[in-house]
């Protein structure tokens, strides 16, 4: 297999999922030393209309990206309403076919995905000591989270990685998730802290992924408020019902090359580590991380 080596500048790994690491946290190998300079550089911020949506990896992103995109952009036309959820929204890590000059070109408000592992990364990279833009931080059980991350890297290892082709899923869970050298953006915990132990320090709404899908118009209904979006009961259960998950693994949100979709969307389900959690001892391990974490921070 054919190195996916991107930069000089980083250190590189081929070990399970190629990847780089910069400041000791192990990111995607196509996120490269220069391409974050390029954004701390020439990234323009504009704190009043920015939102951020961050997340560890596989915590209900896409869904957000999708409720933002709905309540914001629905009425588009033209060439911003013709985009793939995936440009209309881009990822900060990885923007493909854009540059950091086009990122200029979008209308406001803009709305941004990010996995970063701290918002000090963010505040060099994007915000330079501006504490006012709005993040919104999406929760998930890690247990949840380390099952979707597994069948997401199962699906790319189809071209990056051997090893992900073959390992089961405890192998996936001991080896590379809870390996903080390997696991892109560290430690699921950590990730959480970072983020969790900032939110009175930066402009951050927490929404968990459970009650999103125990009571979507609420937590609509919350994100609505918080970014200053006024809308009736009416428009929240509109986009409740058009970005629930059976809605949008029906629609074109993603790109299709060579009749392959980018999406990695699976079943958007809670519960379903229980169908693969073989070793109970892990099971607990990440229950009570979860429970420890969130009894600090009261959420």
């Amino acid at each position: 297999m054919a190195t996916f080596k991107q930069s000089e500048d980083y250190d590189y790994s081929e070990y399970l999922i190629p990847h780089g690491t910069i400041n000791g946290v192990a990111i995607p190998f196509f996120t490269t030393p220069e391409f974050r300079l390029d954004l701390r550089q020439n990234f323009k911020l504009r704190p009043e209309s920015d939102i951020f949506i961050v997340t560890y990896p596989k915590s209900g992103t896409t869904w957000m990206q999708n409720i933002l995109r709905e309540m914001l952009f629905a009425e588009e036309k033209g060439e911003w309403a013709d985009l793939p959820l995936t440009d209309r929204v881009p990822w900060l890590d990885h923007i493909r076919d854009m540059s950091v000059g086009d990122l200029e070109r979008l209308p406001n408000p803009r709305v941004f995905k990010c996995h970063n592992h701290s918002p000090q990364e963010m505040d060099e990279l994007f915000f330079k000591g501006d504490k006012t833009p709005r993040i919104i931080y999406v929760l998930r059980d890690p247990r949840d989270v380390s099952v979707s991350l597994f069948y997401n890297l199962q699906k790319a290892g189809k071209t990056i990685s051997d090893w992900m082709t073959k390992a089961s899923f405890t192998d996936f869970f001991k080896t590379y998730f809870r390996d903080e050298k390997v696991v892109f953006y560290g430690p699921w915990e950590k990730h959480v802290e970072n983020w969790l132990s900032a939110r009175h320090e930066y402009n951050i709404l927490v929404v968990r992924y459970e009650d999103l899908i125990a009571d979507s118009s609420k937590e609509i209904a919350r994100i609505a408020t918080f970014i200053g979006w006024d809308c009736s009961a009416e428009r929240v259960r509109e986009i409740a019902d058009k970005t629930s998950f059976a809605s949008v693994t029906k629609e074109k949100l993603f790109k299709v090359e060579n009749g392959v979709s980018d999406s990695f969307l699976r079943k958007g389900v809670v519960g379903d580590w229980e169908n693969h959690f073989v070793d109970v001892e892990d099971e607990k391990l990440m229950r009570e991380i979860a429970e420890e974490l969130f009894k600090k921070h009261g959420v």
